[in-house]
């Protein structure tokens, strides 16, 4: 084998050498680092789920107590008296109802008349109000107020903003590549980068030896 032989299979031994050493990190560089950064866009989506999850058991603690005393009465009414299909078949329509009695100032009076004869009163009593002032009481006390509203209506947007996040996280988890994926992008970068440093730098030779004996 002469000299010029050697150096011709040293030169296609680099050229291969440097074609394994380029994919590789084109490989190293382009799926770690994007899949890095994937990940930690998850992060910062899951710190704002938890802060949100905080945010919204805190508005949760502050409006249980009256919902369930809300739902202790209805689940009371409903079981002593049938209210499908009437005005009070829910839990905020009945609940309603009481606090315009309240507003109306009618509860003394129903107390000591209508609800002696209908039974009402007894049904009250059972219940552990005394007195018509008890009962009205309970029901000022377990009624939401405007404060109480507004956490409401900021518990409904920070569910649905986690609702959304969730959503986005698993959106930006989907994009994050495989090691399947990672595998084509190499197999396809090595032919890439095959073909240009050896297929199409073999027909530049061919064309310029063919321009070459052409010109002879």
């Amino acid at each position: 084998m002469n000299k010029s032989t050697k150096k011709v299979i040293a030169r296609e031994f680099l050229f291969l050498f440097s074609s394994i050493v380029f994919v590789l990190l084109v490989y190293g560089i382009c799926l770690y680092p994007y899949n890095w950064y994937q990940q930690s866009k998850i992060e910062d989506v899951e710190i704002k789920v938890i802060d949100n999850h905080l945010t919204a058991s805190q508005i949760r603690r502050d409006l249980n107590p009256k919902l369930l005393e809300q739902i202790w009465i209805f689940d009371e009414v409903s079981s002593n008296y049938d209210l499908s299909n009437s005005a009070y078949e829910t839990r905020e329509k009945l609940w309603e109802a009481y606090t315009t009695s309240v507003n109306e100032g009618t509860i003394v009076s129903k107390w000591h008349s209508q609800w002696k004869i209908d039974g009402q009163q007894d049904f009250y009593l059972g219940l552990g109000f005394a007195t018509p002032e008890s009962w009205e009481a309970f029901i000022i006390d377990n009624t939401f107020t405007k404060e109480d509203s507004v956490k409401t209506d900021r518990l409904m947007e920070i569910e649905k903003e986690i609702n959304e996040l969730e959503k986005r996280k698993s959106e930006i988890n989907q994009n994050k590549l495989t090691q399947t994926e990672g595998s084509l992008i190499l197999y396809w970068a090595f032919l890439s980068v095959f073909g240009v440093l050896f297929f199409l730098r073999y027909l530049f030779y061919v064309l310029k030896w063919s321009i070459h004996q052409l010109k002879s």
